[in-house]
């Protein structure tokens, strides 16, 4: 293995800490930043950007130590605007964490002063400088005059601007809005043996839990309990102060936030079909992106791939290093010893990444990571799988057609459609343009008929003072 040269990596990874999302404890308080990315959040990426920068540019030198757009591709979600109603007021506000988190990831991957550079036959010549780097803005060329203090970097201090990819559907392929059918299943899911079963399992820490916070019991569940957990978890990395009875509570605490892990697999990721649907896109990307380096149809070495803590979990479960299944174990004490289960939440900043190597022979193997651990993948006793193994357990683990699963197809054929809504207001506007057209014809003829009567008038006055 030692032998073996690095081919591609592929990283995907939660945005940094954020402000509060839900509408409870003291979100309110912070009701213009709600969902957004904290200062702590671009911190904690720009240092996970210079770890991987130390590790695969510096010390394995697998990127280049300057940005190279034929080597690194760089993707983000873009979450719609979040509407939020409070008392009277309505904020939409555009969630931009995961966008924001790339550009402090990569801050950190191609920091200061290796940034782009311009030619130096360009900056040896004020007057050509002045020429062609100076905007068609009339007030900056009056203030521009000292051309010779310019360093050769384009951009102040060298900084290095990057493109970022928008895409949801591969990163974001459990959602309602990509896949319709995941709306059924969630409301089955909730009904379920397993979900009330699990539930009791927690009952007590949340009896406990709303007895504190003063919450009804009865219209207390898994769901009311994550808007609360989750606001805490943001309130925390911002060193705000939350609930000490809760936080002072070990065993409570290690309850809420299992209930916090567990829910989102019971949501979205339970049944055979729907954790093999959601994990389609992202799987068959990455198969292709795999493709592409080995046969030599794209030059790209880096997938970079900004996203959140639902898609981390996502590739996880894909990857059965983790279900609801061995989290109930594991809330039990009967979890198997060394058997494998992420069954802590995947924190802010939390990553997975895909290593491909090349042996000396042309064997290729997979390595993924999991927050920096090598994780046993395949058949979990090795962290190495060869290729072509891993790439059959990926094929395995999707569904045929995604779009049908997903109930996309009938959503397609819709598009083409006119919906009803429209065929009445298309019906209203064209009564109303017929309404328009006769009230004018209607009004031109009463117009043209009091011209004529009023000029007969005028004739008969004429007629009569000529014969006076």
């Amino acid at each position: 293995m030692k032998q073996s040269d690095l081919k591609l990596v592929i990283e995907v990874f939660r945005h940094g800490a954020r402000y509060p999302i839900y509408d409870v404890y003291d979100a309110p308080q912070q009701i213009y930043y709600l969902g957004q990315l904290t200062s702590v959040g671009m911190r904690q990426h720009f240092q996970l950007g210079q770890i991987l920068r130390q590790e695969y540019i510096i010390e394995r030198k697998f990127l280049p130590q300057n940005y190279d757009h034929n080597q690194l591709y760089v993707v983000s979600t873009e979450s719609n605007r979040l509407k939020i109603i409070y008392i009277i007021n309505i904020y939409f506000l555009q969630k931009k964490r995961t966008l924001m988190s790339a550009q402090s990831q990569l801050a950190g991957l191609y920091p200061l002063n290796y940034g782009s550079q311009i030619e130096n036959s360009i900056l040896k010549s004020p007057e050509l400088m002045k020429k062609i780097l100076t905007p068609p803005f009339e007030s900056i060329i009056q203030q521009i005059q000292d051309y010779k203090n310019y360093t050769n970097y384009a951009l102040p201090q060298g900084h290095q601007p990057i493109p970022i990819i928008i895409n949801n559907k591969i990163l974001k392929a459990y959602t309602t809005s990509n896949c319709p059918q995941q709306k059924y299943w969630m409301q089955e899911n909730s009904k379920s043996d397993d979900w009330k079963r699990i539930k009791g399992h927690f009952q007590n820490s949340i009896d406990k839990f709303c007895k504190i916070l003063g919450l009804n019991i009865d219209q207390t569940g898994f769901e009311e309990v994550q808007l609360y957990l989750d606001t805490f978890i943001s309130d925390k990395f911002q060193n705000r102060k939350i609930v000490q009875q809760i936080e002072e509570d070990q065993e409570l605490w290690n309850d809420l936030n299992l209930i916090y892990t567990i829910l989102p697999h019971l949501q979205l990721y339970k049944k055979p079909e729907q954790k093999k649907a959601v994990v389609t896109p992202f799987f068959k990307q990455i198969i292709k992106n795999f493709e592409d380096n080995i046969k030599q149809k794209s030059t790209y070495k880096w997938y970079m791939n900004s996203a959140h803590d639902t898609t981390i979990e996502m590739i996880s479960q894909g990857l059965n290093l983790t279900s609801w299944e061995c989290m109930e174990k594991a809330k039990l004490g009967i979890l198997e010893n060394n058997s494998i289960c992420i069954y802590t939440y995947p924190g802010f900043a939390s990553n997975i990444i895909f290593e491909m190597y090349e042996s000396q022979n042309l064997e290729r193997f997979i390595m993924v990571r999991y927050n920096g651990t090598y994780q046993r993948i395949c058949d979990q006793t090795s962290i190495y799988c060869n290729y072509d193994v891993f790439k059959d357990y990926l094929l395995n683990s999707v569904v045929e057609d995604y779009d049908q699963v997903c109930g996309l197809i009938d959503k397609q054929i819709q598009v083409y459609k006119t919906p009803t809504s429209t065929l009445i207001l298309l019906y209203f506007l064209g009564l109303l343009c017929l309404v328009f057209l006769a009230y004018s014809i209607y009004l031109r003829i009463r117009i043209r008929e009091y011209l004529k009567n009023n000029m007969d008038k005028q004739i008969e006055h004429i007629k009569f003072e000529d014969i006076t």
